[in-house]
């Protein structure tokens, strides 16, 4: 977990964040979190390490639609 990258995210992202936490998740959805932090540069993984999350997201993302 990059500390500065969450710092910045509290800072200028906050509204946001809320905003999509109040309204929901859509089915399909339920990784939108995860994701977001990643592509932030809140998380770093090694390549190893993506490919593995990358396979979880994918199967939780088709549990979560499936029902």
């Amino acid at each position: 977990m990059d500390a500065e990258a969450a710092l910045l995210i509290s800072e200028f992202e906050l509204d946001r964040v809320l905003e999509t936490y109040d309204a929901g998740v859509a089915p399909g959805q339920v990784i939108y979190g995860y994701r977001w932090y990643a592509q932030y540069g809140c998380l770093t993984l090694s390549h190893a390490q993506r490919a593995e999350h990358d396979e979880i997201a994918r199967r939780t993302t088709y549990k979560d639609r499936s029902g």
